[in-house]
């Protein structure tokens, strides 16, 4: 009997109640083999799916299994952590229910994908979703089969409408960061989706996502960017907000192809200068943060953050290896630094030549002195 109801219903739509019922029964059927039933049952018909599945039956099954009233609110106000919130709590209903929409993706309406989506992505900035492996694995297999889904006729829409959600439901660049986090980069639009949000985040304007983010940013408009206050460390900095807002320059930035790719070496060489100048502002932020350690560990996080993310652009983004740069010879840049360091080891040179040599005893073989003796691991 295994598969038989399944295979029935991709031909025969079963009645409106049962498959209403069965859509009930995957999200609380404990046993495994029965419930894996349910859910090809429930993905079978893809009329009845695109029919059924509405976004006010998606939010219903939410709330069936748990969500906040306010999951759904344009602005959502975050609340003091409660440790062990969710102590004891059975997360199977829930993977149940991602394991679903990954299953019946491609089957539901443009709009329940976007309501789908958008509730996703709210629900990613809770932590549990971060530290969970399995939900979190489970969250992403969704993701992916709903984002990849969306025709490319609705895709521009689609990825405002994802935006502005995310936008305006958060208030802190620290709860925007959480969602692109659980975002995977699995497919050309799961990527592409997630450095238009970025972009949007980064450059603090949710229209910017209705532009393919080649189009929409460039390496100016990102050191304008870090030469505002926010960047700016001194007393009253949020260390967590900085964080995510180099995060997102990174995102944004991805691998530089949208400038590098036109062509040209003096285009080229332009391009490198200002990643350069770039990579030097996140150096100047990073020496300006003072690590105090497992004191304020948000301020080491931080720091962390700017050292690889600069280091990503010296190395990764940038079309050549940075130039080394020597005290001898005339390569590389000219400055008063570089002078005196190039006038300091003349001089010590100089000095080493002019210095008379020590003289030496040629004889026996002196006995070792307390100065003489090392310790080894060797027998």
């Amino acid at each position: 009997m295994s598969g038989m109801p399944a295979s029935l219903a991709t031909t025969i739509a079963p009645p409106d109640e049962l498959y209403l019922w069965v859509l009930d029964m995957v999200n609380v059927e404990e046993v495994g083999v029965i419930q894996e039933e349910y859910l090809r049952f429930a993905a079978a018909n893809r009329k009845q799916v695109k029919r059924l599945v509405t976004p006010q039956r998606i939010e219903e099954v939410l709330r069936k299994l748990g969500a906040a009233d306010h999951i759904v609110d344009e602005v959502l106000k975050p609340v003091r952590e409660i440790r062990d919130v969710y102590a004891n709590r059975d997360w199977k209903h829930l993977q149940s229910f991602l394991v679903w929409l990954y299953w019946v993706a491609a089957q539901l309406s443009h709009e329940s994908v976007v309501l789908a989506v958008k509730m996703l992505l709210r629900m990613a900035a809770d932590r549990a979703i971060h530290e969970n492996a399995d939900i979190l694995t489970c969250h992403r297999h969704a993701m992916e089969g709903l984002v990849n889904s969306v025709e490319d006729g609705f895709w521009d829409d689609f990825c405002v409408e994802i935006c502005s959600s995310l936008y305006h439901g958060f208030d802190k660049t620290s709860l925007r960061m959480l969602p692109l986090v659980c975002l995977p980069v699995t497919s050309p639009k799961l990527h592409e989706l997630r450095r238009r949000l970025a972009v949007a985040f980064f450059l603090r304007d949710a229209a910017l996502a209705s532009e393919h983010p080649d189009d929409a940013i460039s390496l100016h408009l990102v050191i304008a960017r870090v030469k505002d206050s926010d960047f700016q460390v001194n007393n009253r900095t949020d260390y967590t907000d900085l964080k995510a807002l180099v995060q997102l320059l990174d995102m944004a930035v991805d691998d530089g192809s949208f400038v590098h790719s036109k062509g040209g070496r003096e285009h080229e060489a332009k391009f490198n200068a200002e990643i350069d100048d770039l990579a030097r502002r996140l150096k100047a932020i990073w020496r300006g943060i003072n690590d105090t350690g497992a004191a304020n560990l948000a301020r080491t996080e931080a720091k962390s953050v700017l050292e690889w993310v600069g280091e990503r652009l010296n190395y990764s983004v940038r079309t050549r290896r940075p130039p080394t740069q020597s005290i001898f010879g005339d390569q590389g840049p000219s400055s008063a630094k570089k002078r005196r360091q190039q006038e300091f080891m003349h001089q010590f040179v100089h000095s080493r030549k002019n210095k008379p040599a020590e003289t030496t005893v040629v004889g026996a073989e002196s006995l070792p002195s307390e100065d003489d003796t090392c310790i080894t691991a060797l027998g």
